[in-house]
């Protein structure tokens, strides 16, 4: 967010909803048409226009701007919890239903913005660009341990996109950490099915251990 942008929400805190909201939906929209894109770009007849990358350079473009959108969002929504914990003024209970609220608003552009980062290194992936998906995919992991928790699905499937990542170029030296990472995440009854598909996987691509723990959801 420009340093102008920034002034202005700190002066004029009764402007943050209606701009969060804004901001939410511009990146939904911008989200939603970047995969519409990938859509038909996915199911286009090989040799046709749409088969080219220029469907992927408009999808990738639409991703790059819902991101630059959420971490708007994000500070934005930050400033709006920091002004509630801050306000002396309301009643307890309404004060303890706006932080309520404020701090849903703010977990949910969380979750947006590390959903926005996995998509992007997912299609960067496909199109062959690695160097931008390992970026992409190290980053969301990073985000999601921080400020949405490591027992989020969404953790695992950063984890296991970077640790495949790496595989396929051959960086053995950082598979076994991000696929470790990514079972050990998954590792909970709450999504034994996620930990099935990620032990598989960590199974093909990592030698076995003598006395490696087996995940006693992958049976």
């Amino acid at each position: 967010m420009a340093g102008s942008h920034a002034h202005f929400f700190l002066i004029a805190p009764y402007f943050r909803f209606i701009f969060s909201v804004s901001f939410s939906q511009v990146a939904k929209v911008r989200l939603l048409f970047g995969g519409v894109l990938v859509e038909c770009w996915t199911h286009a007849e090989p040799g046709t226009a749409d088969k080219s990358f220029a469907l992927v350079n408009q999808a990738q473009e639409q991703y790059q701007k819902a991101l630059q959108t959420l971490r708007d969002l994000v500070v934005l929504d930050a400033l709006e919890v920091q002004g509630i914990e801050k306000d002396q003024d309301m009643e307890p209970e309404e004060h303890k239903l706006a932080l309520k609220q404020a701090t849903q608003a703010l977990n949910k552009a969380h979750y947006m913005l590390a959903d926005c980062l996995c998509k992007i290194a997912q299609l960067a992936k496909r199109s062959g660009d690695y160097e931008s998906a390992q970026h992409h995919y190290a980053e969301a992991a990073e985000y999601i341990e921080t400020h949405i928790g490591a027992s989020h699905p969404l953790a695992s499937e950063a984890f296991l996109g970077l640790g495949m990542l790496l595989y396929q170029r051959s960086k053995f030296s950082s598979l076994r950490p991000s696929l470790s990472r990514s079972h050990a995440r998954m590792n909970t009854s709450a999504h034994a099915h996620t930990c099935k598909i990620t032990h598989t996987n960590a199974g093909i691509m990592m030698p076995k251990r003598p006395h490696a723990r087996p995940c006693p959801y992958a049976k």
